[in-house]
Formats: C-alpha cells, structure tokens, sequence
C-alpha cells in the first residue's frame, strides 16, 4: 500500500500552474461555506499525483496501446493521508475510510490509440 498527503500550499502552486484559479481550493472561508464545509483538493492534482506513484509512465512504455479511466468518487481534503491499494488492475484510493478515486489501466481493450502526458518540470507537485 502506498500513502501520501497533498498540502495546502499544494493548492495554491497548482492553481497557478493549471490556471484552475477556483476559490474553493485555495480559500478556507470559501471552502467553509460551501457544501464540502472546507477546502477541497484539486482532482487533477491527487490523480496526477496518484499517477507518478504508481509509476504509469514506467508501465505505459512497455505498451503501445492503453486507456486510463479516472473516477472520482469523493471529495478530497488536504493534509489528510490518501492511502492507494491496488486489485488487479484497478487502483483505488481512500481517504478517512472513503473512497475518492478509482483509477483503472486497461491494456487488452484501450478506449483510445494514444495519450500523451504534458511534460512538467521535475518535482514541480
């Protein structure tokens, strides 16, 4: 099982990179008011994040054709550690016994040719 956390001051580098300038990331007030009752975590950010730890880049390079479906399925909270466990080839995430993300591969049928990942400076997350 792998576990990690993503910090406030992750929010704010990410809107900043991803132009994704939403206050419910980056303003406690905002975030306190809102339906969630707090900030919440960018779903690109844990995904990318969840992405680069179980390695996908290394897994893809040895296939020519893939498809990666991502569901979210709560929201995530910063600070708070995300665990990842993996059955078969679907990685699921949980965060205070809630699961938050799906993440499945699939090799034999991809739904797509092709995908390219942008390329971001390295340790940029």
């Amino acid at each position: 099982m792998i576990s990690f956390k993503i910090a406030d001051k992750e929010a704010i580098k990410y809107s900043k990179i991803s132009g994704d300038i939403n206050k419910i990331h980056t303003n406690d007030k905002i975030g306190y008011n809102s339906i969630f009752g707090e900030k919440i975590c960018h779903g690109t950010l844990a995904a990318i994040k969840i992405l680069k730890l179980i390695n996908i880049e290394k897994i893809i390079k040895t296939k020519k054709k893939f498809s990666i479906d991502i569901k979210f399925k709560n929201h995530i909270r910063y600070n708070n550690k995300i665990s990842i466990l993996k059955k078969e080839n679907i990685y699921s995430a949980f965060q205070d016994l809630r699961e938050v993300v799906d993440i499945k591969t699939n090799f034999k049928n991809p739904s797509f040719k092709s995908i390219q990942f942008p390329k971001y400076k390295k340790n940029q997350f």
